[in-house]
């Protein structure tokens, strides 16, 4: 491996936290053929231990993982780590993957180096472990050499080569990770790693990269935007297997730990929201420079906490629940619909709301969002107009207040909304399968009136976040020549929607939602009416 590359892992691993390295460390397993057993909490399984894997000879092993970024484990330090180390040494492992009663080895490791006193104390520990408790194994100790070289292994094999892909990984490494993800040269990074012929080095590859890229965000705990950036990568790899007709095991056990990737993330953002979001909330700065974020910021982080509720493999405790349903039900909303760009954060919402709410409310809301599109859209004055979803948070604001910011020069404004929307159309049918016949009735001239616009991908492959080439702008008048009663509306929303995604998705619709909430373009009216059933199964016919 070149210089370069070994001196950016060199560097990143000497300021990372124990947090900051162990999903790289994680990645380093795996590509060693290591199984790991996943958690089955937010918290470690065992007290003591943040990994628990297996080893390709069936050797079970517990690491207990330090952070010592540029510094070494002192003396004091170790006395303070007893607890934890009897813990990681002593405790046995219950898991229903190992036999009750299984010896594990037990690994301290560190990115910082082993003070000579420190590797004294250890054997002197060990010694006692091997006197008083013959069953359980000494503790064992991974530095920051050996750390290193298990990074350069798996960068040897999994490391992209290509100058371009380099230059936007420096990039997005240089991002301070207080602010969002660049994720223009991120969903490069994976586009130009999931391009070609098929490799077995693929997604470990964008794993990898992806760990050490997380770096800064996880310092800063910006835990929104690394649950977009591991949303992004499981579904690029998703898209990636897609193109091949049978799935490889190595490839699943990757998949597998993105998967636990993207949660762990995720309860990472809801931890850190239940902790801190009675004091001055949702703002990274102040008011005056947040004005044109702070309403549209509340019902995207609703979104994420709604698609979390709707997660059946999440693993929340009943507090968090608790907590995060009270958050849904209580946050009150207003100014947020800046954008088309924020209907899949509503529709979330919806679906959640309908799980555990118990009133017509979810559904009052959906119809208020279908009026408001209308309504505003509907309008010839083009500052009242939604743009489309294609568009960021930070471009809308930008338009939305060029007359304050002196920003004359958006490509919204060369756009024309003027009666066109790409999300009322499957609003709308969502409230036919709910029987709402009077608001429907209501609705009806309008969304008749409207172009309803999708963007028609070729395949599931181009599902993923890179531009697709042959993807067509879809535009759709609703035929009026004929007139359409309530039991055409109600058998044409009874349909079964089939959405354009990777097989993989269609059992994991959390992480299609997700995906949807960072990437709304993707949200068509298939998407949605499969969402819709997949949520909230039951209806009234």
């Amino acid at each position: 491996m070149s210089s370069e590359r070994e001196k950016l892992i060199e560097i990143w691993l000497d300021s990372a936290g124990e947090r900051q390295y162990q999903f790289a460390f994680r990645n380093s397993l795996l590509t060693a053929s290591y199984t790991i057993l996943h958690d089955t909490s937010h918290t470690a399984l065992e007290l003591g231990k943040d990994v628990i894997a297996v080893a390709p000879n069936g050797e079970l092993i517990a690491y207990q993982l330090k952070g010592n970024p540029g510094g070494r484990i002192t003396i004091s330090q170790w006395h303070e780590l007893i607890p934890q180390i009897n813990a990681l040494v002593h405790q046995p492992i219950f898991h229903p993957a190992v036999k009750n009663g299984t010896p594990h080895t037990p690994f301290l490791v560190t990115n910082g180096e082993i003070h000579e006193d420190v590797l004294a104390a250890i054997a002197a520990y060990n010694s006692s472990v091997s006197a008083n408790s013959p069953k359980a194994r000494g503790l064992r100790t991974i530095a920051r050499g050996q750390l290193l070289r298990m990074f350069f292994d798996s960068a040897d094999t999994l490391w992209p080569a290509g100058i371009q892909t380099q230059r936007n990984i420096l990039n997005v490494y240089a991002a301070a990770g207080n602010d969002e993800l660049p994720i223009r040269e991120f969903v490069e990074i994976l586009s130009s790693v999931l391009r070609g012929k098929y490799s077995d080095t693929a997604i470990p590859a964008v794993h990898l990269v992806t760990a050490i890229l997380a770096s800064n965000w996880i310092g800063h705990e910006n835990y929104f935007e690394l649950v977009k950036m591991y949303t992004l990568l499981a579904i690029s790899a998703a898209c990636y297997q897609a193109r091949w007709k049978r799935q490889r095991a190595k490839d699943k056990r990757f998949f597998d730990e993105i998967m636990f990737d993207v949660r762990s993330q995720t309860l990472s953002f809801i931890d850190d929201l239940l902790n801190n979001y009675k004091r001055p909330v949702f703002l990274n700065r102040d008011a005056f420079n947040e004005f044109g974020y702070y309403h549209p910021r509340k019902k995207m982080i609703a979104g994420v906490i709604s698609a979390a509720l709707l997660d059946r493999d999440m693993p929340l405790n009943q507090q968090q629940r608790d907590g995060l349903r009270d958050l849904v039900c209580n946050m009150k909303h207003s100014k947020f619909m800046l954008w088309e760009g924020i209907v899949p954060c509503c529709l979330a919402e919806f679906w959640a709301l309908s799980n555990f709410q118990g009133t017509r409310e979810p559904d009052r809301r959906l119809a208020i969002l279908a009026n408001d599109i209308l309504n505003s859209n509907g309008q010839e004055n083009p500052d009242y107009h939604l743009p489309g979803p294609y568009y960021s948070l930070g471009d809308v604001v930008r338009w939305k207040y060029k007359t304050l910011l002196q920003n004359f020069r958006s490509n919204i404004d060369q756009d024309d909304h003027y009666r066109r929307s790409w999300f009322v159309d499957a609003i709308f049918m969502v409230l036919v399968r709910r029987n709402y016949k009077q608001t429907c009735k209501l609705l009806w001239p309008s969304v008749t009136r409207f172009t309803h616009i999708r963007t028609q991908l070729p395949d599931s492959v181009s599902f993923g976040p890179m531009p697709c080439e042959n993807a067509i702008s879809e535009e759709k008048l609703i035929d009026t020549r004929t007139q359409k009663n309530w039991d055409d509306l109600t058998k044409e929303a009874s349909e079964t929607a089939t959405p354009e995604i990777p097989t993989e998705l269609l059992s994991r619709p959390f992480l299609t939602l997700l995906y949807c909430l960072f990437l709304p373009q993707r949200m068509d009216r298939n998407v949605i009416l499969w969402l819709d059933r997949q949520f909230c199964k039951s209806s009234w016919y």
